[in-house]
């Protein structure tokens, strides 16, 4: 992580906001060529945690084989479909090359994802750490490669080739994925239609994630856009972290909703869980905000434009990874409330939207956008905690959910004071870092204690609750 922020600095410094603008357009473009997947391995997936749970390895092989020739099929379309556009369709001067780079880079890191998938539904947690570290170093180390040997095309021809060195690594070094025997249509058909609503989901979420730059595309100059991607570069990098967190407890805690059959026994751990992301995500929107402009100011000065933009975004990664625990449960198979929460991501789009173009058309530009970013992500983070209540808060102890609830208030009450107080002082003197950072790990590190202090009773036996 630490080498792929220092390696997008000097990719920034080199290119410039208009060239990170076009990088950052090639992968809103492999982003959406992304939401026409069928979700065919995201339903096998979750039904492969709940056979190896049960012990039935042959059901899982055979989940395994159909999604695999499912997926393959419709990721060749899109890939032939993204030709066609790049090669046919009219487009700006520059656009060509980049849409057609990008088409490779789909196929390449749509074939990695479905390994990568099979893995994490195995829980091969060895073998994706070394595959990560594959994929985690050589994308930036071939993007520093190719801007200083070809420029913009180097850089946005690297995530093909990273992709592709993992996917060898996948190949080579794990177990080999199982191609079906044959392909039986009626099972391709069940996954499907479990899998379309899966995939509608995450194109939802992704679409939510990313309207603000296409606003930024749309309403505003490449220049700005590149300021933009440029921030959320970071922002991306740290919800990561939460994401794989996530990933690794996803399988675990799918494993044990089968076993238990509803929420409220795991909601302890569930709760704990979901303050501790808070306290993290809230401390690091603080260093960040705190860190950033002292190091644009010295590393990527064409950059300071944005450290205002940075700023703010900076509360994205509290808005961002807030939801992310309630939506991991509420697409288990137990719950199974992914129909809802996908209306709720299409709610925060259009929120999203509708506040950013309004808040541009006003005149706030970039910031307004930041701004309406950072409101919907916290809007839909509310909302999933909603439709989690009811699962959640079932036969709980009187006044044990006002008291969750009421501590997750006072540490966003906190997040949004020590916003206040970073924005008022000197945002790019690399002097000024130590007094910027203090408070924050002052008041982050107490509460960490305070709230997570080992407790005086035992904890849950192993057969009561597996989750931590």
């Amino acid at each position: 992580g630490a080498f792929s922020a220092a390696s997008y600095i000097l990719i920034a410094k080199r290119l410039g906001p208009d060239g990170m603008g076009l990088v950052g357009l090639s992968q809103l473009w492999l982003l959406y060529a992304s939401f026409t997947r069928s979700g065919v391995m995201a339903a096998a997936s979750r039904e492969i945690m709940h056979s190896l749970g049960r012990g039935d390895l042959a059901e899982a092989e055979r989940l395994e084989g159909a999604a695999l020739a499912g997926e393959a099929f419709f990721l060749l379309l899109t890939f032939l479909a993204m030709a066609g556009i790049a090669a046919f369709w009219p487009l700006g001067p520059g656009l060509r090359p980049v849409l057609a780079i990008t088409a490779v880079s789909f196929l390449c890191n749509s074939m990695l994802q479905l390994i990568d998938n099979l893995a994490w539904a195995h829980q091969r947690f060895s073998l994706i750490t070394r595959a990560n570290l594959i994929s985690k170093a050589s994308q930036p180390a071939l993007m520093l490669l190719g801007v200083y040997t070809t420029g913009l095309s180097g850089a946005i021809a690297a995530p093909a080739v990273a992709s592709a060195l993992t996917l060898l690594f996948y190949l080579t070094a794990g177990p080999k994925p199982r191609a079906p025997s044959e392909v039986r249509w009626p099972e391709l058909r069940r996954l499907l239609g479990v899998g379309l609503p899966l995939s509608l989901l995450g194109a939802l979420y992704w679409g939510f994630r990313t309207s603000d730059r296409v606003l930024v595309a749309k309403l505003l100059t490449i220049g700005d856009l590149g300021l933009f991607s440029f921030a959320m570069m970071f922002i991306g990098q740290g919800c990561q972290w939460i994401s794989d967190f996530l990933n690794v407890l996803q399988s675990r805690l799918f494993t044990e909703l089968g076993r238990v059959g509803e929420v409220r026994p795991l909601a302890p751990a569930i709760e704990r869980i979901g303050l501790m992301i808070l306290v993290a995500t809230c401390a690091g929107a603080g260093v960040a905000q705190a860190g950033f402009g002292p190091a644009v100011a010295l590393l990527a000065p064409k950059f300071r434009d944005g450290i205002p933009v940075f700023d703010i975004l900076s509360l994205n990664l509290v808005g961002i990874c807030l939801p992310l625990l309630a939506n991991t449960v509420l697409v288990s198979s137990v719950v199974n409330k992914q129909a809802p929460l996908a209306a709720l991501q299409a709610g925060g789009l259009a929120v999203n939207v509708a506040l950013g173009y309004g808040l541009t058309k006003a005149g706030y530009g970039l910031q307004g956008i930041a701004w309406s970013s950072v409101a919907a992500q916290l809007l839909v983070a509310f909302g999933a905690q909603a439709l989690l209540h009811p699962d959640l808060s079932n036969s709980a102890r009187k006044g044990a959910s006002a008291r969750y609830y009421g501590l997750q208030a006072a540490l966003l009450a906190l997040a949004l004071a020590q916003f206040h107080l970073l924005s008022r002082l000197p945002h790019d003197a690399l002097s000024g870092l130590p007094l910027r950072l203090a408070p924050v790990l002052v008041l982050w590190g107490s509460l960490t204690v305070v709230l997570f202090r080992p407790r005086l009773t035992p904890p849950p036996a192993p057969s009561e609750v597996n989750l931590v």
